[in-house]
């Protein structure tokens, strides 16, 4: 007598069937789902709630996003966004002023030149005997 019974045709079956149901589930599913929940603390009048979800497969991402009392994240992201333009505006303007020096010394350079050159070439003055 052995310990285990004899395989049968319903057996075989389910396990068939039960194999065939996970490949078309794996084939199916997210390859990539990632849940995220955070807080923004730092403004007022109250921290913002920050919940997201990304799934991915092989046709299509989804993206969920949402954001409770917004209202002071929001704010930072216009504040930051606007200093950081900010600080752009001013470095191009420092690297034009420095470009403007630098010509404006070769300029500078160039008349001198330009006169020393012309001071070099006048004929002399005949004297009077």
């Amino acid at each position: 007598m052995s310990l285990r019974p004899a395989p049968t045709k319903f057996g075989a079956g389910v396990r068939l069937t039960a194999t065939v149901l996970i490949a078309v589930h794996v084939l199916l599913s997210a390859w990539l789902v990632v849940q995220f929940e955070g807080r923004y603390t730092e403004g007022v009048p109250s921290p913002s709630n920050i919940k997201a979800i990304v799934a991915v497969d092989d046709e299509q991402t989804l993206i969920d996003v949402k954001i409770e009392n917004s209202t002071s994240f929001a704010i930072y992201m216009l504040v930051r966004d606007y200093e950081h333009q900010q600080t752009m505006l001013r470095n191009r303007i420092r690297r034009y002023q420095t470009l403007m020096d630098k010509m404006m010394r070769k300029a500078r350079r160039i008349k001198i030149g330009l006169r020393q050159l012309a001071s070099s070439q006048k004929p002399a003055s005949p004297s009077s005997s």
